[in-house]
């Protein structure tokens, strides 16, 4: 650009004197030469000097809507959105006045839809004015339909470009209107010091210690006239109470007068510099990289250029930052259009070498990075491990919005929108973090920025700062069991700052014991702690919570509330069995309760659906830990020869059992981590009776009839009077010669104390003794005992049923056919005699039991008619006819068997009555959830109250 030639041009503008047609036409070279060399505010200047000029100047290729399209142009690229959209409106309506709907008004419809979009991303304005302007741009794009892109230009790729801005300007209007352009929580202000925001553009800002370093287009000379060729690296030191700001000294082309230098950074090791340096070619800005090794003076060294530079060719390679990763590689990231670019501009990177300062091979970052569109200004922040750029692309406010992308698994994530008030309608670049994240600064030209011409609302980028209170808390609420499980102590609290590449500083180490507990301690902005906390007995539990204090939702909180209950991860479950309780109203011991616990006659086991055992938690206890969520089989195992006796000397067999398919709570919210759980232990308690009958009574006739017409009382009064036949003396022989046998005890069953016969006396002695015990007593005990089913009735669940089994035996004299029918009408008797049976409850009622027996078994037999289906007593016969031969005869003593005590002793019905406890349910849900504590952390609430895990 001839510089002269412009300021002599300025100087003829400003004077009175008339303009010629020949120097209007100068003037408008001059302005042609402006714009294309992107000094706008000339170019501007000119072509509004040309304008004033009537019709008969211009010419078929150059009419006057034609230039006024220029002259927006170039108001709107020196940022002089007001004149520009003013001027766009008027070639409109010029050219819809004459029915002209060419290039020139299709162009300047787009770029009154850019205008308006800029505009409407003025930061000052309120909400809804904001809105109603993006709402107006989105109009005017929509205006640019496929019949009017077609006028744009003859050549489809340019008519490309501005179909694409058109897709790029709606989608921009669209995510204007859905995002709020506030933060309350931040404050953000423009550098007042004029020294550092000067009428002219400042940009580029790297905070170093004290000290801001900075880029400025301010003029060496004093014109008032905006440089877009010269800039220089300014350095501004904040000292107690006042800013000096100083220019960098000159070293070649760093800050040399005719060049355009900016934004240096300083390698990991601060020993080299990098920053751009660029120069006019052919009316294009070029830019290159520079290095400069720190001196032992402490100067900065001789620039050199960077050997990823192309110095044969017009490319560009600028805006240099640093970054390390966590391998501890140094690279070097920059913007660059050289080849290989998506589009424009482009983010690359080189390994850097800090020894020696040489870079490795160029790595475009490619996408979801760079797009079509311009990115550029890259900063990469360590603590966050966000790559920060500015970019034109879709999902912006207006022009250049600030755009951060986030490292994740080895690369780039899509990047995002940075909001405002970093971002407005207007340019705004070169992010830049002071390291712990307390003041952001960077470049933009929005309306609040100086203007080096007072009365234009235009131009120039000025430094900004946003400032955050970084100040933060950890709040760890502790909640443990109050009865804590089986072998728990205290707990631990380890908090670690792992921000950098997972590098640990211990913040917090300390146990508590207490099972409540708070605990508060400071934290900042921007840093992620790992939160762990463990219990001596829980293992399992996993209790670390990463807290990312760079998530947005600590922007605004400032206290990051992490929950931690400290409860297993498991139940823990004290398993008890509890012996039967016995239908008689009496209770069992304590001592046979000790005795039955200590002596372990019941095993309890827990086991998986998959029959996986699980192990007590420790060696001879009933402790297991079952995990939540799981379901699981409880139960006990039984040694099979030990029984429990109660007081009343019935008899409880005991035997296994399994809960199927038990549910455990999926949380843990309860105050008590242990869980004792009684499991029932399914016994059989045992009521016997036998009823003895003569030889062949009741009835002898036939050998196939199974029904008799003989009571049980007649039936026994016959027996007693033929007592004589059974003690008479002359029945027996000499006495045997076996060997004497131990002396009978008192209370002997009967097998016992015939197996004790030995002489006649004996035999004798126990005939008397088997007619007063068993015959003469027998209907008496009889009557007790169906009494008594009666009662247990009362005292079992509605559901449950009592079961007779009544076994009819017959001497091995009759045959076996014989035998079954006796033993049949034999049962017969006795259940003919039970159902007669009354009882008489307290308010003077009386129940028969024969209306609670259920006879059909017996009926069926019978070939009779079956009667009391149903009901809760059922009457099971088992005529078995003749004995299994468990008693001796005694042959060698005994002249006629048929009346000895022996053979009497097989001619019996034995009743024996089952009462089993109720089967446990297939499903138990053991819900410990009730009666919890109503604490302030419901554990349903953590995953969500809590950080990222």
């Amino acid at each position: 650009m001839r510089i002269t030639a412009i300021v002599s041009l300025f100087a003829l503008l400003g004077s009175a004197v008339s303009v010629s047609g020949q120097s209007l036409y100068k003037v408008l070279e001059v302005g042609d030469e402006a714009f294309e060399s992107r000094d706008y505010y000339a170019a501007f200047r000119c072509y509004e000097t040309v304008l004033q000029e009537e019709e008969r100047f211009y010419s078929k290729d150059r009419s006057k809507r034609y230039l006024k399209l220029q002259y927006g142009l170039a108001a709107q690229r020196f940022n002089y959105f007001e004149r520009a959209d003013s001027v766009y409106r008027s070639v409109i309506k010029q050219s819809e006045a004459d029915n002209n709907v060419d290039s020139v008004y299709a162009r300047a419809v787009y770029h009154l839809a850019q205008t308006q979009l800029v505009q409407a991303g003025n930061e000052s304005l309120a909400k809804s004015e904001a809105d109603s302007l993006y709402r107006r741009a989105q109009a005017t794009f929509q205006k640019l339909d496929a019949n009017l892109l077609q006028q744009i230009h003859q050549d489809a790729d340019y008519r490309e470009q501005y179909r694409l801005g058109v897709e790029a300007g709606l989608e921009n209007c669209a995510f204007a209107l859905k995002n709020d352009a506030s933060l309350p929580y931040d404050t953000i202000y423009r550098i007042p010091d004029a020294q550092i925001n000067s009428r002219y553009s400042d940009f580029a800002p790297v905070w170093e210690d004290s000290t801001l370093y900075f880029s400025s287009l301010r003029y060496p000379r004093k014109e008032r006239r905006q440089s877009t060729v010269y800039s220089r690296n300014l350095e501004a030191v904040y000292g107690d109470s006042a800013i000096s700001v100083r220019q960098l000294p000159e070293n070649e082309m760093y800050n040399q007068a005719n060049r355009y230098t900016n934004h240096r950074a300083i390698s990991g090791n601060g020993q080299w510099m990098i920053f751009t340096g660029c120069e006019l070619r052919k009316n294009e800005i070029v830019c290159a990289l520079y290095k400069r090794q720190l001196l032992p003076s402490g100067e900065w060294g001789t620039p050199a250029p960077l050997a990823l530079n192309n110095p044969e060719e017009d490319v560009t390679h600028k805006q240099p930052v640093f970054m390390q990763d966590c391998d501890g590689q140094e690279w070097l990231y920059f913007s660059s259009n050289r080849e290989g670019s998506k589009g424009g501009l482009d983010i690359w990177r080189s390994p850097f070498d800090a020894q020696s300062g040489t870079v490795g091979p160029v790595q475009n970052l490619g996408k979801p990075v760079n797009t079509q569109w311009q990115e550029q200004s890259p900063f990469f922040y360590s603590l966050t491990g966000e790559l920060f750029f500015s970019s034109d692309r879709p999902g912006g406010y207006g022009q250049h919005d600030l755009f951060s992308s986030q490292w994740e698994n080895g690369d780039w994530q899509a990047p995002k929108n940075a909001g405002a008030p970093l971002n407005s309608g207007y340019n705004d670049m070169y992010y830049f973090t002071v390291p712990d994240g307390s003041k952001v600064y960077f470049s933009s030209d929005r309306p609040q920025s100086m203007r080096f011409v007072d009365s234009l609302n235009a131009c120039c980028q000025d430094i900004y700062v946003l400032e955050r209170n970084i100040d933060r808390e950890i709040q760890l609420d502790l909640a443990q069991c109050e009865t804590k499980p089986y072998g728990v102590a205290g707990t631990s609290i380890t908090v670690e700052d792992v921000t950098i590449c997972g590098a640990t500083t211990t913040v917090l180490d300390t146990t508590i014991s207490s099972s409540q507990s708070t605990l508060t301690l400071p934290a900042k902005r921007f840093r992620k702690y790992r939160v762990h906390a463990a219990t001596e007995g829980l293992a399992q539990q996993d209790s670390t919570v990463l807290i990312d204090l760079s998530e947005d939702q600590y922007g605004e909180a400032l206290t990051a509330a992490v929950d931690f209950a400290q409860y297993p991860d498991f139940l823990e479950l004290k398993l008890v069995p509890e012996p039967p309780r016995p239908p008689a109203p009496n209770e069992f011991t304590e001592e046979v309760i000790q005795t039955f616990r200590e002596e372990r006659i019941a095993e309890p086991f827990v086991r998986t659906r998959q029959n996986q055992l699980i192990e007590a938690a420790a060696p001879d206890s009933s402790i297991f830990r079952v995990p939540y969520g799981e379901v699981v089989n409880v139960g006990v195992e039984v040694d099979t020869n030990r029984n429990i006796l109660d007081l009343s000397d019935n008899t409880y067999y005991l035997y296994s059992v399994e809960l199927e398919n038990m549910v455990f709570p999926m949380k843990a919210c309860q105050k008590v981590c242990r869980a004792e759980v009684p499991v029932p232990l399914l016994a059989k308690s045992q009521f016997s009776a036998n009823m003895y009958f003569d030889n062949d009574k009741p009835e002898r006739d036939g050998y196939r009839i199974s029904v008799t017409t003989k009571s049980l009382e007649e039936t026994t009064n016959f027996y007693l009077g033929r007592q004589a036949l059974y003690t008479n003396p002359n029945n027996f022989k000499a006495d045997s010669t076996k060997q004497e046998p131990d002396s009978r005890a008192d209370g002997d069953d009967l097998r016992s104390i015939i197996n004790t016969i030995t002489t006649k006396n004996d035999a004798i002695e126990a005939a008397e003794d088997f007619f007063q015990r068993e015959v003469d007593n027998g209907l008496g005990e009889l009557t007790d005992f169906g009494r008594d089913l009666l009662r247990a009735l009362d005292r079992l669940p509605p559901d449950q049923t009592i079961e007779i089994n009544i076994r009819g035996m017959c001497s091995t004299h009759g045959n076996s056919t014989y035998n079954d029918s006796l033993a049949v009408r034999r049962i017969q008797c006795i259940t003919e005699f039970l159902q007669d049976i009354t009882l008489e409850d307290e308010e003077g009622s009386v129940r028969r039991l024969g209306d609670y027996l259920d006879t059909s078994e017996l009926n069926k037999l019978q070939k009779r008619r079956p009667k009391g289906v149903g009901r809760r007593i059922k009457v099971v016969p088992q005529p078995s006819g003749e004995p299994k031969g468990t008693v001796r005869y005694f042959d060698d003593m005994l002249i006629n068997t048929r009346y000895s005590v022996a053979a009497a002793s097989d001619r019996k019905v034995e009743l024996s009555v089952s009462i089993t406890e109720q089967e446990p349910p297939d499903l138990s849900v053991f819900d410990l959830g009730k009666g919890c504590a109503p604490v302030s952390k419901q554990d349903d609430s953590l995953s969500s109250k809590n950080p990222r895990q």
